[in-house]
């Protein structure tokens, strides 16, 4: 399985996603602090997209803890996880 590692997209969403489309990797790690960049990038990719955000309604509906979406997608690694084994 190719791994592709993205250490931060310093706001360069096009080579992140010429890198995909190049390699068409297995699964995907991005370690940046951008969340923008990579709702960028995922809308590229639909499917999974939409799988990943459906991961994120089911905890928003079902922890009385999680305040919002963004805050789900950057602080639970359950959904970190996801986004891996979807990709």
């Amino acid at each position: 399985m190719k791994i592709v590692i993205f250490s931060d997209s310093h706001g360069n969403c096009g080579n992140m996603r010429e890198t995909l489309k190049k390699e068409r990797p297995g699964m995907v790690f991005y370690l940046g602090d951008g969340l923008s960049d990579i709702e960028q990038v995922m809308e590229r990719f639909p499917e999974i997209q939409r799988l990943v955000l459906t991961d994120v309604e089911a905890i928003l509906n079902n922890d009385p803890a999680a305040a919002d979406r963004d805050e789900v997608i950057a602080c639970y690694p359950g959904v970190t996880a996801m986004l891996h084994y979807r990709t």
